[in-house]
């Protein structure tokens, strides 16, 4: 039986009021997480620069971790990544990412040091090109993995630029070889792909 032309512009008129609702809550929604980082960046800029610089970024990033202070690396690891700037801060537009990315690495933390103890065998606190080359063949699950596919992941990953993968880096680097992986057409089955990675990270 065919609806009513009235009852159809009901329904239209309902979703319309429904997307409308939703809209409202999400403008809401942003304009207090806009109004929270806002907060956090005024109380850590104790110099009113308009952006955290190293030091106040460590404080930011302590009372984030229990009180615990983040590592030199670890500050330049937050910095570089979400510094889009690249003004040597994180200002206003920057600081949400700043937070997600520590709060990110601080919930993997644990599980990446189980990797890096399995692969860090000469105990650098980092992965070498040799070690990251062993991670990546575990990760294509025992499949040749070429030179020139280790020294993209490590361009890709490497985001301290010291040639190596640090902790901060290695969820990074996983990423990014099935990232490369996918764009290659060099993987394994999905489902085994996804399986390993879950036993690694």
């Amino acid at each position: 039986m065919p609806i009513p032309a009235g009852a159809l512009h009901a329904r239209r008129k309902a979703r319309q009021r429904e997307a409308a609702s939703q809209r409202v809550e999400a403008s809401k929604k942003a304009q207090k997480k806009k109004k929270t980082l806002a907060a956090v960046l005024k109380k850590y800029d104790t110099n009113n620069t308009g952006q955290l610089e190293v030091d106040q970024l460590k404080a930011m990033l302590t009372d984030f971790n229990n009180g615990q202070e983040p590592t030199e690396e670890e500050c330049q690891f937050i910095l570089r990544i979400a510094d889009t700037s690249q003004e040597g801060g994180i200002n206003g537009e920057e600081i949400g990412d700043a937070i997600s990315a520590w709060l990110v690495y601080k919930d993997e933390r644990d599980v990446i040091q189980k990797v890096m103890e399995k692969y860090d065998t000469n105990k650098t606190g980092q992965l070498e090109r040799e070690q990251l080359a062993a991670l990546l063949l575990e990760l294509n699950n025992n499949m040749d993995v070429g030179e020139d596919d280790v020294d993209w992941v490590l361009a890709n990953a490497d985001v301290l630029g010291n040639g190596a993968i640090t902790p901060m880096e290695l969820s990074k680097a996983i990423a990014v070889w099935f990232a490369h992986v996918d764009a290659h057409g060099q993987s394994t089955q999905d489902g085994l792909r996804s399986s390993k990675a879950c036993s690694i990270l």
